[in-house]
């Protein structure tokens, strides 16, 4: 049995029960407005030798991990399609546009599989990545909100994200260059 602890237009507490099998009450969360399915985009550089050599980045306040800026990935809540399906990769390269200024054709994604956050959330991650290279660079519009508008992303090279707090960056990189 599931029950809805708490809800609100973002999230849902959950809570799962089935004494049968042990489970007695299994508290976690899912990401209620985007039906619990979130994209990760890891724009990335090539060198001359064929060699990654930048990958983007976002420099953001989450306020949950404290006010100072740090390195986030590109994401966002997947959303429908005209025919009301989830579209994870429309929703990549919508995000890639809006958050990282980068415009690209659907076939330059290249999925990257798909993980969960952690044992706390039902919340799928579906990861792609997009090589810049032939990347259209337009205005990052945002989502119009305070903190949106102190975002800005920067190219790193690779070694940086070893600093990074968001687990997406790190699963986006190694499925990146471990695929």
């Amino acid at each position: 049995m599931v029950r809805t602890l708490f809800p609100n237009e973002w999230v849902e507490l959950r809570e799962l029960v089935f004494p049968e099998q042990g489970v007695k009450g299994y508290v976690y969360s899912h990401e209620k407005r985007c039906h619990g399915h979130i994209v990760a985009v890891l724009p990335y550089r090539m060198d001359s030798d064929g060699n990654l050599e930048e990958v983007m980045v976002r420099q953001e306040v989450t306020p949950c991990w404290g006010m100072k800026p740090v390195m986030s990935s590109i994401t966002g809540g997947v959303e429908k399609d005209a025919d009301g399906e989830l579209d994870p990769l429309g929703t990549a390269a919508l995000e890639l546009r809006e958050e990282g200024g980068l415009s690209v054709d659907l076939s330059e994604l290249k999925s990257l599989g798909i993980c969960r956050g952690t044992k706390s959330t039902d919340t799928v991650y579906h990861l792609y990545a997009a090589d810049a290279a032939d990347a259209l660079e337009v205005e990052a519009t945002g989502d119009g909100s305070r903190l949106e508008s102190l975002v800005k992303c920067i190219w790193v090279k690779p070694e940086r994200l070893k600093d990074a707090m968001d687990p997406l960056l790190a699963m986006l990189f190694v499925r990146l260059v471990f695929r």
